[in-house]
C-alpha cells in the first residue's frame, strides 16, 4: 500500500492511497480507490479523535494514482522590514 499525504488550506490532511500497485496504470476504470481521497479531519488530535475518514473526499470525476499536486504553502505571514 502506497500513500501520499498533503496538508490542505483547511488544515486537514488528505491522503491518496491504493490497495494495489496501480503503476503502470493497469486499472483504467473509475472506482472508489482512484476517485476519492481519504481525510484526517483533526490532525492535531490523537488516536480516534483525529476523525479519519477513508475514501470520503470525491474528486469530481478526476482520478489519482497515489499522486497529489505540489502546492506551495503561502501561509508565511507578513513581510516585515526593519529600518536602522
Amino acid at each position: 500500500m502506497e500513500l501520499e499525504l498533503k496538508k490542505g488550506p483547511d488544515n486537514k490532511i488528505y491522503l491518496a492511497s491504493t490497495f494495489e500497485n496501480y503503476y503502470p496504470y493497469k486499472d483504467t476504470s473509475y472506482n472508489v480507490y482512484n476517485t476519492h481521497l481519504s481525510v484526517i479531519n483533526q490532525p492535531d488530535s490523537l488516536g480516534l479523535a483525529c476523525y479519519f475518514q477513508p475514501f470520503s473526499f470525491y474528486l469530481g470525476g478526476a482520478r489519482t494514482y497515489v499522486g497529489l499536486p505540489n502546492n506551495t504553502d503561502y501561509e508565511l505571514g507578513a513581510w516585515v522590514e526593519f529600518s536602522l
